[in-house]
């Protein structure tokens, strides 16, 4: 089975065919991401989401990047 991840916007979540399993709030070298990763299901494929801009939409765009990469 294929898998994937994506780093998207914030409504990428709500799409109907995604299941999302667990959260996992990940601390890199540069500090945590913008957002828990989203560990899931979409079209039946193991999927890892990050949404960029957090789950509240309050990291800037000149924030974003600095502990995702």
């Amino acid at each position: 089975m294929n898998k994937f991840a994506i780093i998207g916007g914030s409504a990428v979540p709500h799409f109907k065919k995604m299941q999302i399993i667990r959260e996992e709030t990940v601390l890199t070298p540069f500090g945590e991401t913008s957002a828990p990763l989203l560990y899931g299901k979409f079209a039946d494929q193991d999927m890892v989401f990050l949404d960029r801009h957090g789950h509240t939409r309050t990291t800037p765009p000149c924030l974003l990047y600095t502990s995702d990469a």
